[in-house]
């Protein structure tokens, strides 16, 4: 994320709400639901930090993407595009339950991604152990 920041000259980082990616403080925001929290809809997900710790302008530089909603990321990357320097994903996330990406939503994000100059991070934490090479 430091990287994509300092290729882009950009702020802010983009995740999907259940995916994991460490305990860092940016990384620790909405991946385990609570449901007595407002994390917002489906169509906009609010950034809810994980645990207590986490400062409020950290969470303000988190945005929440659904996973497999193409047209809701559509809409949140092209209304922040200009602050956003990268978008990190998993191919399937365990953390907020099992999901598993959609071959063409992960095009799509690549494609819109790329359209809008924001750097696309996979990381790669549960396919992995699926089988030989991943999936």
């Amino acid at each position: 994320m430091r990287i994509a920041r300092g290729y882009t000259g950009k702020s802010k980082v983009a995740k999907f709400e259940g995916g994991y990616h460490g305990f860092g403080d940016e990384m620790s925001i909405s991946g385990h639901v609570d449901p007595s929290l407002p994390h917002g809809t489906k169509e906009r997900p609010n950034s809810v930090p994980d645990s207590a710790g986490i400062p409020d302008n950290v969470v303000s530089n988190v945005i929440v993407l659904t996973q497999n909603d193409a047209e809701s990321c559509e809409k949140i990357l092209r209304e922040n595009a200009d602050d956003l320097a990268c978008v990190i994903m998993e191919l399937q996330s365990c953390a907020g339950g099992c999901v598993v990406l959609m071959k063409e939503f992960v095009t799509f994000m690549r494609e819109i991604t790329r359209e809008l100059g924001i750097v696309l991070i996979f990381d790669e934490t549960c396919t992995l152990r699926a089988g030989y090479g991943g999936f």
